[in-house]
């Protein structure tokens, strides 16, 4: 009886033990880099999922800075630029976003609302200003305007990270983008360094 009772004991004792190791297996495996999230501050992982209201995954996170690429054909609406030039217009959407450098970032925030930006809602905002019109979401933006290879890349264009996409940034030049997450808010960032070069999905343009 004894010998029958330890055994039970034993079989309960590993029961516990298999279903903690899997229980921090998984714990560690969306905590890593290649699963969800980027890089954060202190050597730390913060990441928070988050789903909007037209289904787009989105991150709340902290992260450093971090990229190579993908694909995608699809080509969808996006307002063209009327007679001014792509290129000014381009130089006009950058510079007004450099003024928001340092705006905190929120998840969900309102279009229209420069006190603070998501990533989608902080494009939509600056491409407003200039009469082009995009979504309101981040994988609906990468919908937008025309597909364009990641060496083709010009100023202005926007440039999609992580498969489903959950964010989006402005190139700016010089491999550079001008976006807003996590503690920073609104920075920029070097495209061609650690997350954000790993990460890199596509890139539209919706400036003609």
């Amino acid at each position: 009886m004894k010998t029958t009772a330890n055994k039970r004991i034993g079989q309960a004792i590993l029961t516990v033990g298999l279903s903690f190791t899997v229980f921090i297996a998984g714990s560690a495996f969306l905590a890593s880099p290649s699963a969800h999230a980027a890089p954060g501050r202190d050597n730390g992982w913060n990441f928070g999922w988050n789903q909007d209201w037209n289904n787009d995954w989105n991150y709340d996170w902290n992260a450093d800075k971090g990229s190579s690429s993908g694909s995608d054909n699809e080509s969808g609406a996006g307002s063209n630029a009327g007679s001014e030039s792509g290129s000014s217009i381009s130089n006009d959407i950058i510079s007004k976003g450099k003024q928001y450098i340092g705006v905190p970032y929120k998840f969900g925030a309102k279009t229209g609302n420069t006190k603070s930006f998501d990533c989608s809602s902080f494009t939509q905002y600056l491409y407003g200003l200039n009469d082009i019109s995009i979504p309101r979401e981040s994988i609906e933006q990468s919908r937008a305007g025309t597909y364009v290879p990641r060496s083709q890349l010009k100023p202005g264009d926007l440039v999609f990270f992580y498969s489903p996409v959950h964010h989006v940034a402005i190139y700016i030049g010089n491999g550079k983008i001008l976006h807003t997450y996590g503690d920073p808010g609104v920075t920029i960032t070097d495209l061609e360094s650690g997350w954000w070069d790993e990460h890199y999905t596509t890139a539209r343009r919706v400036i003609q």
